[in-house]
């Protein structure tokens, strides 16, 4: 079942916000908000959110990242269009002169559309900034997440309202949300977006005053605010704030006891920070004012919902309906999914659950506005397509490596196969022609015969392939040594076990040839014995070497040896069947080896 996970990622802090389906209904699962780190030393954000998606296992494939619609540039246009796909054609560049900070390629360009003329079409057009959002994409990438899809918060506010009732049972409605550093409108009618806002101002107006005014740190200052403005809400609930009263002090009467002086410091910043508040209440209700003078006479607003951490601000609900004469309520969207949050919590929680809500919704089909803002090369790519070009390298990269393995490999198998020629030539000579074995003069053709009157070996008459016949001509030496075996019985008149005999006698021989490659660090000579003679001084027998070297170092031991005579035979002697190779074979003979029968 699918978890979408909605990531709003603020300035301050992040929430996350993990949905799935439950019958008809939606259903939070989990939901996180989590500061972020003010001061280098504190670390980064994207450690943080990196750490949340570990400790919790959150899902890491379907994420949908959210961001503050203040930071994008909102502008309301008319073109000659109707059909979607036509004005997204046309749309990046009709909008370019209405951005007056940004060229049209630094921006990412959406739009919603409002109303359909008979001509035309209405539209709000977002641009994003790409510098903006890359940024914020590049934070959960250094988390290990890249999400699917963008969306700026308003929008995202749209999606959880379109799945209340608000909108059915409401004209028109506008829902505030009141944020740390900004303070953003959307206004519905008929179930369209037909205005969105952003303005400077939240609750950071009080933060920074309390800041400067205490002289504290910034974490200080906003808990600080966060927890005395509770106490000051009596005061703000006042409609009519008390006027100052001036007092005359006649020639002989005393000052008033009371004075700011003798006030508790508490007191006063009290003071200050109602003062604060009341000031950015009022500054909100003139900004929305202002931005809903031209819909009050033609859709007029009938509810206001107000969303967001400051929309917590007591006093803030009673000052917008009374500047506006429109009822104000919170935004209850938890009203409408499945939790599993405490009476308590969920007082906590509901302010921020609606964007992160919104933004997962758009992975479960409940994507209200269709708008998406990860386009051009910030557009999401499939791990595939992610993975395409360092995987273009690594197979090209290894194709070449299995080309040079490949070349080797047929390089060595041609050598390979002419020593494999030259060696099974030598034994079917050796046995045919000097020891006249019938089954290798089969190979041989007596019709042809060298100027020592020896036969001509023609390979061709062994079926199969070089290999092959390599493995028949030694599977019949093998055959050979045996019958050499039971020969080589008769070396000894004693009592002694003739066939043991027989063995030592070979095995002494081959240790000998193994002794002398292990002292040369030599282990490519390999003996083929094409002759074996055994009397009872010893044995004597013919041994051929093959060596891919002019001038072998065992050959070298084996030339300064008296007992030893070395006859070489190269490609040049060979007859015409075999092709030519660098292999020399080498003559060892009439070795004298004792017999003892101990």
């Amino acid at each position: 079942m699918a978890k979408p996970v909605g990531v709003d990622l603020g300035s301050r802090t992040i929430k996350i916000l993990t949905l799935e389906t439950s019958g008809k209904r939606y259903r939070i699962s989990r939901f996180f908000n989590e500061p972020l780190p003010s001061l280098p030393e504190e670390g980064s954000a994207s450690r943080v959110i990196a750490t949340l998606f570990k400790d919790n296992k959150l899902p890491r494939d379907q994420v949908v990242l959210g961001f503050d619609a203040y930071a994008s540039i909102i502008r309301e246009l008319t073109v000659p269009f109707k059909n979607p796909d036509q004005i997204r054609k046309i749309i990046k560049y009709e909008s370019e002169g209405q951005l007056f900070s940004f060229g049209i390629d630094e921006v990412v360009i959406d739009f919603v559309k409002v109303r359909e003329n008979p001509e035309s079409s209405d539209l709000i057009v977002i641009a994003v900034v790409k510098e903006i959002l890359g940024e914020k994409i590049r934070t959960l990438e250094e988390a290990y997440i890249d999400p699917l899809s963008a969306d700026i918060d308003l929008l995202a506010h749209y999606n959880s309202l379109s799945i209340t009732p608000y909108m059915e049972e409401h004209g028109t409605l506008a829902l505030i949300d009141v944020g740390f550093q900004s303070t953003k409108m959307l206004v519905v009618s008929e179930g369209l977006p037909v205005l969105l806002r952003g303005m400077r101002g939240g609750l950071s107006s009080i933060v920074n005053a309390i800041q400067q005014e205490t002289g504290t740190t910034l974490p200080a200052a906003d808990e600080k605010v966060r927890s005395r403005l509770p106490a000051i809400a009596p005061s703000l609930a006042e409609e009519d704030p008390k006027e100052e009263v001036m007092v005359v002090v006649q020639d002989g009467e005393e000052l008033p006891e009371s004075s700011d002086m003798e006030r508790g410091r508490d007191e006063l910043e009290d003071e200050f920070l109602a003062d604060r508040t009341t000031h950015l209440c009022g500054k909100i209700v003139r900004e929305l004012n202002r931005s809903l003078a031209r819909l009050q006479t033609s859709r007029p607003v009938d509810l206001i919902l107000l969303t967001g951490g400051g929309s917590q601000i007591p006093g803030l609900a009673d000052s917008i309906h009374r500047g506006l004469g429109i009822p104000v309520r919170m935004f209850d969207v938890l009203e409408h999914v499945d939790h599993s949050f405490s009476d308590e919590e969920r007082a906590a929680v509901e302010p921020f659950v609606s964007v992160p809500l919104g933004l997962a919704l758009k992975q479960l089909g409940g994507d209200a506005s269709g708008t998406e803002f990860r386009r051009e090369e910030l557009a999401f790519q499939k791990r595939f397509e992610q993975i395409k070009i360092p995987l273009t390298v690594c197979l090209v990269l290894l194709l070449g490596f299995l080309g040079l393995v490949t070349w080797r490999f047929r390089s060595d198998y041609k050598l390979r196969g002419q020593e494999y020629d030259l060696l099974t030539w030598q034994v079917v000579n050796a046995m045919g022609n000097t020891l006249g074995m019938k089954e290798f003069q089969r190979y041989l053709d007596k019709s042809k015969l060298d100027e020592n009157g020896n036969a001509y070996v023609v390979l061709d008459k062994i079926p199969g392939s070089r290999f092959q016949r390599h493995l028949k001509v030694h599977k019949q030496i093998r055959e050979v040594r045996r019958a050499l075996d039971r020969e080589m019985g008769k070396v000894s008149d004693s009592d002694t076990d003739k066939h043991n005999c027989a063995l030592k006698t070979w095995n002494e021989l081959f240790k000998y040839i193994a002794m002398a490659q292990n002292e040369m660090n030599n282990g490519g000579l390999s003996p083929i014995i094409p002759y074996i003679e055994f009397n009872q001084k010893g044995v004597k027998c013919n041994l051929v070497l093959r060596s891919y070297r002019e001038r072998d170092p065992l050959v070298k031991a084996i030339d300064s040896s008296d007992l030893l005579k070395v006859g070489k035979y190269s490609s040049q002697d060979h007859p015409d069947d075999l092709e030519d190779q660098e292999a020399v074979i080498y003559y060892l003979q009439d070795i004298p080896l004792k017999v003892s029968n101990k």
